[in-house]
């Protein structure tokens, strides 16, 4: 009997059972039960496990500006921070808003730890104006399952500018015409602009758009575009109109422009000013509107040569004083109405007069006619003084404070004959004695207020240096008073300096003068007298 026989015939019990292991083995092959996911919370039953989903999104998204009917687009990330898988149910947007991407259907999106999707969302701008609201996202994040990212957006219509909105095109003569202008622009950086014109009513203002069919244009983000309004009668009278700008931006839909203008006969009357000096030149503004004197010179103004191209005879006149150089007192000598009149240049500077004139049937001249006068003097060095006391408020009165001008050599003593040029030496000889060369003159004393006192002087002695002083005469009750200092070379203002306030009997040395080098330094230096 062999091994293995014996073996069978003692261990038949364990021989059948290793048979049968055997045949099972060998057996049909039986499917594998299904995987468990680690990943997935939601397979996972009731086992607990260490971590969860965590849905990230941002707080808000901006989709920045566009123009009203403009589709804008923004994305935002949607990320699964935590340690297990994120299922996300949905996401949808409210309001105008839409998502373009990811679509979710029957069966959630999932997301893996440390995967993301890139949301994509869409707006519709229907109206200009700031628009607002959310996307809402539905998850199985346990902290946050509906989670909200507030929406943004800003729509541009368009803007309308109008400039002016009143239009006054002045006295135009009868068949003549006139233009003015109005300024159109879109003040939107994102939409087109579209504007009509309603013509004005009467058919003396005509209006259209320069550059375009007509009364019709559509402009361009920050484009512009002119108005031209044209105003023309036959009729004499005052017009007035509107002209309607019609845009399609909402807030100026309707924009009201008022146009008023009055028509007068053709060939208005003329106003012509004749000025002349006494013992000096004549000259006429139709000749030239500037006229040349000096200070202190008296200019006759005569309205006379004034006339209407139309024969009728000029009935009225209007004079008026522009303007006068600074802390001049000078005042027309006559009556406004009357056909001559006159001005005293008490000071050196510009001086500017009006005149106005009316012929029969009230007919208005179409412009006024306007003289320039500059009183410029003709010295080498022109000193001016000046003063103004708070407590006399009057200066056309005769009584008022009294400052005095001191022009000193260098060889004098102030207030003191020869060398000091002032009210007790006006007209000291320093020089030629044949001439003015080197010697001052005082052309005015005044006494009453406000002054003004002028020294002059020509060819002034080479290497001199020459003092410039006001004495605080007398106050006559009106108390303080502050004096202003002008030097003119060659006509031209070189210097001002103004004093500390002064009392009766002080005396403030302003500056020095050095010829011929033209230096002119300030002192400013006030003592109890003279």
């Amino acid at each position: 009997m062999t091994h293995l026989s014996r073996l069978l015939a003692e261990a038949p019990l364990a021989l059948l059972l290793i048979a049968a292991l055997a045949l099972t083995a060998c057996g049909p092959e039986q499917p594998d039960p299904d995987p468990i996911d680690l990943f997935n919370n939601r397979d996972m039953g009731e086992h607990e496990f260490d971590g969860e989903p965590e849905l990230t999104v941002p707080e808000s998204v901006d989709f920045g500006s566009g123009a009203v009917g403009d589709r804008l687009e923004a994305t935002f990330s949607l990320q699964n921070d935590g340690r297990t898988r994120l299922h996300v149910d949905s996401i949808a947007a409210e309001g105008p808003f839409a998502v373009v991407a990811p679509e979710i259907g029957g069966e959630p999106l999932m997301l893996r730890p440390d995967e993301s999707v890139e949301v994509v969302l869409e707006v519709w701008l229907q109206d200009p104006g700031p628009i607002e609201g959310q996307v809402v996202i539905l998850s199985d994040d346990p902290e946050q399952p509906e989670a909200a990212v507030h929406l943004a957006a800003l729509g541009h219509g368009p803007c309308a500018s109008v400039e002016p909105y009143w239009l006054w095109f002045g006295e135009v003569p009868r068949g003549g015409s006139r233009v003015q202008v109005v300024v159109l622009e879109n003040c939107s950086a994102y939409a087109d602009l579209e504007v009509q014109l309603s013509p004005p009513v009467d058919g003396e203002f005509q209006a259209r758009i320069a550059d375009a069919s007509g009364t019709t244009a559509t402009l361009s983000p920050g484009g512009r575009a002119l108005v031209l309004v044209e105003f023309s009668t036959d009729t004499i009278g005052t017009f007035d109109d509107v002209l309607i700008i019609e845009t399609d931006d909402p807030d100026r839909a309707i924009v009201e422009v008022s146009l008023a203008a009055e028509s007068v006969p053709a060939g208005c009357p003329v106003a012509v000013i004749t000025g002349s000096v006494l013992g000096g030149d004549t000259q006429s503004n139709l000749d030239s509107s500037i006229f040349n004197a000096q200070p202190l010179d008296e200019v006759i103004l005569d309205a006379s040569g004034s006339y209407d191209a139309e024969g009728r005879s000029i009935v009225e006149v209007q004079w008026t004083l522009l303007s006068t150089p600074a802390d001049s007192g000078a005042l027309l000598t006559d009556d406004a109405d009357s056909e001559q009149n006159g001005l005293f240049l008490d000071l050196a500077g510009i001086y500017e007069v009006a005149l106005d004139v009316t012929a029969e049937d009230d007919v208005e001249a179409c412009e006024s006619a306007v003289l320039t006068i500059y009183a410029v003097s003709g010295s080498d060095i022109h000193v001016q003084l000046v003063w103004d006391t708070p407590g006399d408020p009057e200066r056309h009165n005769d009584h008022g404070t009294d400052m005095d001008l001191h022009f000193l050599h260098p060889l004098g003593e102030w207030g003191e004959v020869p060398y000091d040029c002032f009210w007790q030496n006006r007209s000291p000889i320093w020089g030629d004695p044949e001439s003015d060369a080197g010697n001052p003159r005082m052309d005015i004393d005044s006494t009453q207020g406000w002054g003004p006192e002028n020294v002059d002087m020509n060819d002034p002695e080479p290497g001199a240096t020459y003092r410039v002083g006001v004495n605080y005469f007398t106050d006559r009750g009106y108390g303080p008073s502050r004096a202003t200092i002008r030097v003119f070379l060659y006509g031209e203002l070189h210097t001002e300096l103004q004093s500390p306030m002064m009392v009766v009997g002080q005396f403030w040395e302003a500056l020095t003068i050095t010829w011929p080098e033209e230096d002119i330094n300030v002192v400013d230096e006030l003592s109890s007298s003279l």
